[in-house]
């Protein structure tokens, strides 16, 4: 198990280092932009020892880029954000070179199965959904059901988890089309 880790962090760093640093930097800041609100991204600023508020500009996307501007500046450098990335969000693409987007579901697609849920579960059924999916809804933004149901799909979006969710509307509700 060990050496698989090893294995895999030395692989990663060799992809890192064959991305030139605008296409490295592009890629990170997209996919902290996708993959972590911003409650998560402070968190994640915590982990790597830097101070959210200190960063500057306002909200998650300049946080986000002046993130990676403060890690390229570090002798970890962005290596160590990409490191603390991927233990948190496996499933997401850190170490990929790619010049399009990282958008595994689409807006229309989140918005459509958030409106869903919302039409057809009440409040309680989708904090029950939140329980049974092991997220803690009091950390979600919404203060209606809609927002929480809204809230829940954009949870488990960036963690790749819809599936799940998916799985537990048809369990519930299997005359619908999920």
């Amino acid at each position: 198990m060990l050496e698989e880790t090893i294995h895999g962090r030395r692989k990663a760093q060799q992809e890192m280092k064959g991305m030139d640093n605008f296409q490295q930097r592009s890629r990170l800041i997209q996919l902290l932009e996708y993959c972590f609100n911003e409650s998560e991204l402070r968190d994640l600023c915590l982990e790597l020892g830097v101070d959210y508020d200190v960063l500057p500009g306002v909200g998650k996307a300049h946080k986000a880029r002046e993130l990676v501007f403060w890690s390229e500046r570090r002798k970890s450098g962005i290596e160590k954000v990409v490191q603390v990335c991927s233990a948190l969000r496996p499933k997401a693409p850190w170490n990929t070179p790619s010049t399009t987007r990282y958008e595994p579901y689409t807006f229309k697609t989140l918005a459509e199965l958030s409106r869903t849920l919302s039409e057809h579960f009440d409040g309680d059924q989708v904090r029950d959904f939140c329980v049974s999916l092991r997220v803690d809804h009091k950390r979600l933004l919404g203060v209606d059901p809609a927002g929480v149901a809204r809230e829940l799909v954009l949870y488990l979006a960036r963690r790749e988890r819809i599936p799940e969710l998916i799985a537990a509307c048809a369990r519930l509700r299997p005359d619908l089309s999920w």
